[in-house]
């Protein structure tokens, strides 16, 4: 049985760059926190990368967000508001979509971004 390679990472790299486990079974529900993002971005910036974690037991099945490609999708106006601020996502079909009630969906095709060892292996 494979382990997936990111999730083997992720102690050894979660200092840099921000991982979330999904929900694959349920179109891989995650969600970000603003206060550990912000955090990530004003000591690395661009060099952060967002990480969703699929299935534990598939080796490719994640996804590696590049931050300055992905940054415009994280609108204050689509924050959760309760105890944290965060961003609640989902990805269906590789399409990445974060909503708030009322307001504008933000949608990307991240198809390009997922399963990528050699990144992975590079970070």
């Amino acid at each position: 049985m494979s382990e997936n390679l990111m999730a083997r990472r992720r102690a050894a790299l979660g200092e840099r760059h921000y991982f979330v486990q999904g929900e694959p079974a349920k179109a891989y529900w995650h969600n970000f926190s603003k206060g550990p993002l912000d955090k990530l971005i004003s000591r690395y910036g661009d060099e952060v990368n967002l990480v969703i974690l699929g299935s534990p037991e598939l080796e490719k099945d994640f996804y590696i967000l590049p931050w300055s490609q992905v940054r415009y999708l994280y609108r204050d106006e689509l924050l959760q508001t309760g105890k944290k601020k965060r961003w609640v996502g989902k990805v269906n079909d590789h399409e990445l979509i974060y909503h708030k009630k009322g307001c504008q969906p933000a949608a990307l095709d991240i198809t390009e971004f997922y399963g990528l060892t050699d990144l992975a292996r590079q970070m």
